[in-house]
């Protein structure tokens, strides 16, 4: 199997040839080139990494959820603070995920 991407909207697909039009923009079929073995070789290898990637932004935002709800109840200073303090890093945390996503998009591994 090769790896075309559409030059239109970077849909990608599996194929030995393309026949049909882009299934996400319909762009002709010679919209689509076909990957360098490299450049699929990066796709195929950042797929895991990718997914980890989101599954850590959706941790990050449970982290926030709970924190929010410690610095409610304010138990005492030092929960609050640590509360505040997880709720903080968790968006740093969710700032870095997303600056990475956005790398692999501008590097075509995703």
């Amino acid at each position: 199997m090769k790896l075309f991407k559409c030059t239109v909207c970077n849909y990608m697909v599996e194929a030995e040839s393309i026949d049909e039009a882009c299934l996400k923009c319909g762009a002709a079929p010679s919209a689509f080139r076909e990957l360098t073995e490299e450049e699929a070789e990066k796709v195929y290898n950042s797929e895991r990494t990718n997914d980890l990637l989101m599954e850590l932004d959706k941790l990050c935002m449970k982290l926030v959820d709970i924190a929010y709800e410690g610095v409610d109840i304010n138990l005492d200073p030092a929960c609050k603070k640590l509360f505040t303090y997880t709720n903080d890093k968790a968006w740093e945390i969710k700032q870095l995920v997303k600056a990475e996503i956005e790398n692999h998009i501008g590097k075509g591994k995703w």
